[in-house]
């Protein structure tokens, strides 16, 4: 980056902070979008965005409700001279907000399961459920057959080969258990859809959009930062970004990660159904299929095998989590029913 660039930088922060009313003693760009102010007293940080007029509109919700429910895990934002939570310049949107430091590099868990169980226990809202469900879902299993059926027939293709490449020898080693996801999956979709047929009403809670480690700071307290993706969603599709980014970032054992999960269970109980949902998501096949594809259409010249393989691996290891995921469901299933007949009983 040239040095012209630099200083035309600097000089639209300074623009910027004056709307705050801040004047700055150090500006030091961190990363392209994220710059660390430095006053005379105090450190904040201005983030550049390029939030979509819907996903701004989104983003200004999410920090009008954690101020109305008291979520102080949500880093809250200044507003400047004009009581403006942001302000747009050439395209981006800049907004300002305390600058923390990380203090703690290992996620704690806890904590974290913590606060995000509070934040979709506060904002819960109910919502009609949508006609056309049991049709989605039905498609939904009709595709997951087609998909299976691609998969056997690729692996086929692979055993007719004198010399499989790693990648082959992968797929092949792998389609057992991709297989028996198959036949968990369709046990829970049906699940799901009878559970369904005797509720109207469906769970939504102000979901993050993007929940991953580095939007997680760890100082004297945790906060959760960057809700640029926010929407009001159920909640377990904030748990199914999180499990996606955390289980291959963190080597940790699945049953550790399941009874972090109960401490967000704790906060905020989901419903049976739910939990059949987060489960049928962390099942979802489809990518694991994309990669093969891509695999067999590919120009080999321009495509690495190592980078292949490694995509497999944590799509495959994703979809070994939920399915050690689905053991616990079911197992807490039984207890919750269990419960209930001896309150029928009593």
């Amino acid at each position: 980056m040239s040095r012209g660039s630099i200083y035309w930088g600097v000089k639209m922060i300074e623009q910027i902070l004056n709307d705050y009313g801040i004047h700055p003693l150090e500006i030091k760009k961190v990363t392209p979008n994220v710059f660390k102010i430095t006053d005379s007293s105090t450190q904040f940080a201005v983030k550049k965005s390029s939030m979509t007029p819907s996903s701004l509109n989104n983003w200004k919700k999410a920090l009008h409700q954690a101020y109305y429910s008291n979520l102080t895990s949500i880093l809250p934002v200044y507003l400047t001279k004009n009581n403006m939570l942001c302000l747009t310049r050439e395209g981006h949107t800049y907004y300002l907000t305390p600058w923390i430091d990380q203090v703690e590099s290992n996620l704690n868990f806890e904590l974290f399961f913590q606060s995000l169980g509070q934040i979709h226990k506060r904002t819960i809202d109910k919502v009609v459920v949508p006609n056309d469900i049991q049709n989605e879902f039905e498609k939904y299993q009709y595709n997951n057959k087609t998909n299976l059926q691609f998969l056997l027939e690729s692996v086929q293709r692979f055993e007719q080969n004198k010399y499989m490449s790693p990648f082959e020898l992968l797929v092949c080693s792998q389609y057992t258990r991709i297989e028996n996801i198959g036949v968990v999956l369709n046990s829970f979709i049906k699940r799901f859809l009878d559970e369904r047929k005797e509720q109207s009403l469906w769970k939504l809670s102000l979901c993050h959009g993007c929940l991953k480690k580095e939007n997680i700071i760890q100082s004297n307290k945790l906060f959760i930062i960057n809700w640029e993706k926010a929407h009001y969603g159920n909640a377990t599709h904030d748990l199914v970004i999180f499990f996606n980014n955390i289980i291959n970032e963190i080597q940790i054992d699945f049953d550790t990660m399941i009874e972090y999960f109960e401490i967000y269970l704790q906060e905020n109980e989901l419903e049976m159904d739910e939990l059949d949902l987060l489960v049928i998501s962390l099942l979802d096949f489809r990518r694991y299929c994309i990669i093969v594809e891509q695999y067999l259409n590919r120009d080999r010249t321009h495509y690495s095998m190592m980078n292949q393989i490694m995509e497999l691996q944590r799509t495959f290891r994703v979809l070994m989590f939920g399915l050690k995921l689905s053991e616990y469901v079911d197992r807490r299933t039984e207890e919750l029913l269990f419960e209930e007949l001896n309150e029928i009983e009593d």
